[in-house]
């Protein structure tokens, strides 16, 4: 009884201790050896309670035994009384003495045992229970962490994306202030270029008819005669 006591505390222990430190920050991985030592502990226990359960059927079934015996001596010291058997009669009702004393013995050892199983079902029962919540409670833990191991690496995956969408726009950007750089110094070139290889300003201001000495021109000097 001392050990089924002991591995009833083991699982008590195991809950309301160690998962208490699990909640506190221990990894799953370290709550789930709990849960395995628990449900080992538990199995124990489930033998312990039908080795339990089994020596009460034996109790119940000596005691019934010893109440037929008690019965059939009293039948028998009764039949010797109605013979006048006297001597015969007083032995039988010695036994049956006798076997009232055993029968009262067993039947405080078959209550004892019958209290005593129905306090450690109750327990086991409660801790049965209490693997079962803190399965599911794991089972959940294990979800949700999973669940954030994917929203972090997703997370990740679109930062480290967006930095390439931001680092592929500046490339872009440089490039186009590049190209608009080298479009300007073309343009310059090629006015620069113009100035060089085209008619001088005098040239210029000749081709417009500014600054001529209309004494000197042909056509002028013909305008000039036929208006006199």
């Amino acid at each position: 009884m001392s050990a089924f006591k002991d591995i009833i505390k083991a699982i008590q222990n195991r809950f309301n201790g160690k998962m208490e430190e699990t909640a506190d920050g221990l990894s799953t991985d370290t709550a789930e050896q709990y849960l395995r030592e628990a449900r080992a502990n538990q199995d124990k226990a489930r033998l312990a309670v039908i080795d339990l359960n089994a020596k009460v059927k034996l109790k119940r079934k000596e005691l019934d035994d010893l109440n037929t015996q008690v019965e059939s001596m009293e039948n028998k010291c009764r039949q010797a009384q109605e013979k006048g058997l006297t001597d015969l009669a007083m032995e039988a009702a010695g036994e049956i003495g006798n076997l009232r004393q055993q029968r009262d013995l067993v039947a405080t050892d078959l209550k004892q045992f019958e209290t005593f199983r129905d306090q450690q079902q109750t327990i086991f029962t409660k801790s049965e229970g209490d693997i079962k919540k803190v399965t599911s409670q794991l089972d959940r833990t294990r979800a949700r962490k999973a669940i954030q191991e994917s929203r972090a690496s997703i997370s990740a995956s679109t930062g480290s994306s967006g930095k390439g969408l931001n680092s592929a726009m500046g490339a872009l950007q440089r490039a186009e202030d590049t190209l608009n750089q080298k479009d300007a110094q073309l343009e310059a070139a090629e006015e620069l270029d113009g100035q060089l290889s085209g008619k001088s300003l005098e040239d210029k201001f000749q081709a417009a008819g500014i600054g001529q000495n209309e004494n000197y021109d042909a056509k002028a000097i013909l305008e000039s005669l036929s208006k006199k």
